[in-house]
């Protein structure tokens, strides 16, 4: 029986590299495709995991600190939260600064 663990991920090296071009993302940022073995919702100790939805929602690099303080106030992982979610949390923290 097919499993989504067997799948293999068709992000590609170039992939990467236009996302950083794309969303203007530093080269301090590394990003990591995810193996066959990985998990997004259990990223590997110093990564967290992003969605590319993510970034087309507004989350930008470096992650503002009171962004942070929302996942980690609530002890979840940014992967757990909808793309729509990120998009309201950045509208709502540029409209209050």
């Amino acid at each position: 029986m097919a499993s989504v663990a067997n799948i293999a991920s068709v992000l590609r090296e170039n992939d990467v590299k236009v996302l950083y071009i794309e969303y203007n993302i530093p080269k301090e940022i590394v990003f990591r495709v995810l193996g066959k073995d990985d998990r997004a919702f259990l990223p590997l100790e110093g990564f967290v995991t992003i969605y590319e939805a993510h970034l087309r929602s507004g989350l930008h690099f470096s992650v503002v600190d009171e962004l942070l303080s929302i996942f980690q106030a609530l002890r979840i992982p940014i992967v757990q939260f909808h793309a729509n979610a990120i998009w309201y949390l950045c509208s709502f923290y540029i409209f209050l600064y």
